[in-house]
């Protein structure tokens, strides 16, 4: 799928205005951070880790200008065993030390019979806390940057007083994005 079909699924999936994903998009782009390349027919089709940071960036931030920070800090957030509950799907990826963004991109990028919504995922980013997690038939999975340097312990100290803002998508929002992300479906677009 190219970047403007991608992100009107993106918006209709989501529930956001196509202009306000357009400027993320545009901030991600710009950050190398999305896919980019030739126009028309001839560019690149969006990919699994787009998703992955689109929705992340949606999420953690309400001011596009903040996208590219905000992807930037969360993405690497690191599954955390001792705060999560349950067992994961396999197509899932958790193991000790795997970022969210790999496993958003693992959810994205899975076939149908990995079946990568079977266990109704529900995400959702802390934004205050600086924290993520993904909720699941089976349990819960919890992301935190534990190997956090004093800038970004000051910084979440700052920002984690007042009110909370926390983010999420269910996993129907999700699967919307990933039908025509999905290389079982890629012929038949």
């Amino acid at each position: 799928m190219k970047s403007g079909a991608f992100i009107k699924a993106v918006s209709q999936s989501y529930r956001v205005e196509e202009k306000t994903v357009t400027v993320y998009a545009r901030f991600l782009r710009e950050a190398g951070l999305l896919t980019t390349g030739a126009r028309g027919v001839n560019a690149p089709d969006m990919t699994p880790l787009d998703a992955a940071r689109i929705t992340i960036a949606l999420l953690a931030t309400d001011m596009p200008s903040r996208c590219v920070e905000a992807v930037r800090r969360f993405a690497k957030l690191t599954y955390q065993p001792d705060r999560s509950s349950g067992s994961h799907p396999s197509v899932l990826g958790i193991v000790e030390g795997v970022s969210l963004e790999r496993v958003l991109t693992n959810i994205f990028g899975a076939t149908l019979a990995e079946d990568p919504f079977g266990a109704a995922p529900y995400f959702e980013i802390q934004e205050n806390a600086g924290s993520a997690t993904i909720e699941h038939k089976g349990g819960h999975i919890y992301f935190r940057n534990t190997d956090r340097s004093e800038e970004e312990k000051a910084f979440e100290r700052a920002h984690l007083f007042g009110i909370r803002r926390s983010r999420g998508v269910a996993s129907v929002e999700m699967l919307s994005v990933y039908v025509l992300l999905c290389p079982d479906l890629e012929e038949q677009h």
